[in-house]
Parts: structure tokens; sequence; C-alpha cells
């Protein structure tokens, strides 16, 4: 395993913790983690195209979870604002229940993208 194999095996396990991290704290501060994962997971998947390899689907689903969650975070900036300024008083409602199945989603999403980036950290054979 040459230095570019052990440096992408490593980013895969900063990943794969991140991503748990992400999970355990999807309904509180999750959003702030998520920004992480999606540099991480955008590092890795640049690191993989110039290693000729392509994207795995772990790393794309983390990007689209990750994605999601972090949007989030902007409506959720956006319903307080519009709370504390009366702009428009029934985006709170809207926003809760949006972000409700937001998270369910991310939350289901994230375990299935978690389970593919150990199998793909697990493949990385050590020589």
């Amino acid at each position: 395993m040459d230095s570019t194999d052990s440096s992408i095996k490593s980013m895969y396990l900063t990943l794969f913790i991140l991503v748990i991290i992400e999970i355990v704290l999807t309904l509180l501060l999750g959003n702030l983690v998520a920004i992480a994962v999606l540099i991480i997971a955008f590092m890795l998947r640049t690191k993989l195209m110039e290693a000729g390899k392509p994207a795995s689907k772990g790393i794309k689903l983390t990007i689209i979870g990750s994605g999601i969650h972090a949007a989030t975070l902007i409506l959720g900036i956006f319903s307080l604002f519009s709370f504390i300024f009366y702009i428009i008083p029934f985006f709170n409602l809207f926003y809760s229940i949006i972000a409700l199945f937001l998270n369910i989603a991310v939350f289901v999403i994230l375990i299935i993208a978690c389970i593919m980036i150990y199998n793909e950290y697990d493949a990385i054979k050590e020589v």
C-alpha cells in the first residue's frame, strides 16, 4: 500500500467517525457537523479522482445526506429571523414539519452511507 492508499484509508476512517457523530447529533447540533462531513467527503472524492478511482456510492450518499442536513441549518436560520422580525408568522410551523421529515430522511440516508463507507474502508487492503 502506497502513501496515497494510506491517506485515502485514513480519510475513510475520519469520514466514518464524523458520519457517526452526525447521526448521533442529528436533532441537536448535527447541522454543524454536516458542514465538516461535507468538506471531508469532497476532499476524499477529490483524492479518489486524482488516484484514478471512481467516487464510491457511500461518499455520494454522504454528500447528499450531509448536504440536506446543512440545508436545514439555513432554513433554521431563516426561520429564526422570520420569528424575530415577524416576517412570515406561519413559516415556523412549516419549517418544523419540513425539518422533521428532512431529519428523518437524513438519519436513514446517513446510516446507509455509514455502512457503505465502512465496507469501502474495510475493502482497502494493507500490504
